[in-house]
């Protein structure tokens, strides 16, 4: 036992690099531009999530992201964008649209009927948006069938995606970059993504945006939000 224990604490002491695996890593002058630029723009694009009848919280920001090395692509950050919104009581859409399906819920008598209704008012309730550079793959279920797109000026796929691991509403997925270095792949159930930068250079050359949540104020958003402002924030 006590063998064991000093085997343990040796393995303990190693450096991580000597298994192959490197920490992440301060970004590099020229990744830090081209991080400042995409944190940038993007946030130009989230701000125009924001709506009087939702409460935003900054969930994560680029506070400071660090670069994973020796990754199979271009700038691997260790950080992601994701904001959350919950619907205010205050609001003229949550008086108007919600209450009235909370009221007819519970005058419901069948136990199972009013879950259903109830679960139904959860999907109008909350968003949340969570974006990502430099992608290798992005799935998509059931893939880019005609049924489930949606128009997103200056995406390279946009779809309702009928997988959604945020648990309320709806789901899409939205993909910008280059369309000749995005393959869609059927078997596998995603795009896969050719760099055109060498791996761990400071380049950022696409984004993948999935937007869950209330499926009325997805659409709204979709129409509205300035999308030319994404592909700003890729390097060229």
């Amino acid at each position: 036992m006590l063998r064991r224990v000093i085997v343990l604490l040796l393995c303990a002491a190693v450096p991580l690099s000597m298994f192959g695996v490197l920490m992440p890593r301060d970004p590099t002058p020229e990744e830090l531009k081209a991080i400042n630029k995409y944190k940038l723009h993007m946030n130009k694009v989230l701000d125009q999530f924001r709506s009087a009848a939702w409460e935003e919280k900054i969930d994560f920001g680029l506070v400071q992201p660090m670069v994973n090395p020796n990754s199979d692509r271009p700038i691997d950050l260790t950080e992601i964008f994701q904001r959350t919104y919950e619907a205010r009581k205050s609001s003229a859409r949550y008086k108007t649209l919600v209450v009235p399906m909370v009221q007819k819920a519970q005058k419901q008598k069948d136990q199972g009927e009013k879950q259903l209704q109830m679960a139904r008012v959860e999907d109008l309730l909350h968003i949340q948006v969570r974006v990502i550079c430099n992608v290798l793959v992005s799935t998509l279920h059931p893939g880019p069938e005609k049924k489930n797109a949606v128009v997103v000026p200056g995406a390279i796929s946009a779809y309702r995606d009928e997988h959604n691991p945020f648990g309320y509403g709806a789901s899409y997925t939205l993909l910008f970059g280059s369309k000749k270095a995005a393959r869609w792949d059927p078997n596998a159930g995603y795009y896969y993504y050719h760099f055109a930068h060498p791996h761990d250079s400071p380049n950022i050359e696409n984004i993948e945006i999935r937007i869950y949540g209330a499926d009325d104020r997805i659409k709204q958003i979709l129409r509205t939000v300035d999308w030319t402002e994404v592909n700003k924030a890729l390097t060229p």
